[in-house]
């Protein structure tokens, strides 16, 4: 055996050694970046979603107190409501002529002696329980039976003899979700530390509810009402999205490796031989 074969075995794992540790090191800072690069980004989308979401509550309940103003006028001037020996008929007929283009599920009046009649636009005679905070517009209204949720509107009216109150529901449920949903999120409504609607419909519901049981990782939660401690939540979660695919960063991960690889022996591997016979010829 020639005598400088060992020293070039040495010198020769030496540089595998190195390749080694290098692409140890590039998987690794490669693999880093990868999964902060996701994780930015799904936080920048959050706080998108959550802004989102929060102007969008903002509009809905603006759209809605217009559009309780404007039912509570045609109301007046259709003087239905002036006779209280019809006034229960005169109201289940205007309901049923709007038909499909009802706003608000369920009609409240509320006359000055207290006594309630309630017209739900699919036949059901009762109203849940309403909570206002004083002098509030706006207001909530849970039926526990069917465990569903109404943004409840507060409007003054003429009934003839004094003023009493219209009370109208909009029902908040699965529905209402899907069709408010932003891009690339999920969102849940939280009622009571329950989650009792979702946009992905019922199928939603029990895992938004784990993930919210386990304190809102990788999410955000946004009250309807900043001021009202009754105010519900509302739940969001992000759809999971990478900004490239696994394949987009082994590929030049690999590339990069080789190229060194080649750049190693080419300059430190072809040196090391060379010396090392001109010290051992």
């Amino acid at each position: 055996m020639r005598p400088y074969k060992p020293l070039l075995g040495q010198v020769g794992r030496r540089l595998v050694g190195a390749l080694l540790l290098a692409t140890l090191f590039a998987g690794l800072a490669g693999t880093g970046f990868y999964l902060e690069a996701g994780s930015r980004s799904d936080r920048d989308r959050l706080l998108r979603a959550k802004q989102h979401y929060t102007d969008a509550v903002a509009i809905l309940d603006r759209n809605w107190g217009r559009m309780a103003y404007q039912y509570k006028a045609r109301l007046e001037y259709s003087r239905l409501l002036l006779n209280p020996a019809h006034r229960k008929r005169s109201l289940q007929s205007y309901v049923a002529v709007q038909g499909s283009s009802q706003e608000f599920s369920l009609i409240e009046i509320r006359d000055r002696q207290g006594d309630s009649l309630a017209v739900n636009v699919h036949g059901t005679e009762r109203a849940p329980e309403s909570r206002f905070a004083e002098g509030a517009a706006f207001g909530w209204g849970w039926d526990a039976d069917r465990k569903l949720l109404y943004r409840v509107f507060r409007q003054p009216i003429w009934l003839g003899e004094s003023n009493g109150e219209l009370l109208l529901y909009l029902p908040l449920d699965h529905a209402f979700l899907s069709q408010t949903v932003y891009p690339d999120t999920r969102i849940g409504l939280v009622w009571d530390d329950q989650v009792i609607a979702h946009s992905l419909g019922g199928d939603g519901v029990s895992p938004a509810q784990s993930a919210w049981s386990r304190g809102h990782a990788d999410s955000a939660t946004l009250r309807w009402e900043t001021a009202s401690p009754e105010s519900p939540w509302l739940f969001i979660e992000v759809e999971e999205r990478h900004l490239f695919a696994v394949w987009e960063l082994v590929l030049p991960l690999a590339t990069g490796t080789l190229i060194f690889a080649l750049a190693a022996w080419i300059v430190l591997g072809r040196w090391s031989v060379g010396l090392l016979t001109r010290l051992l010829a």
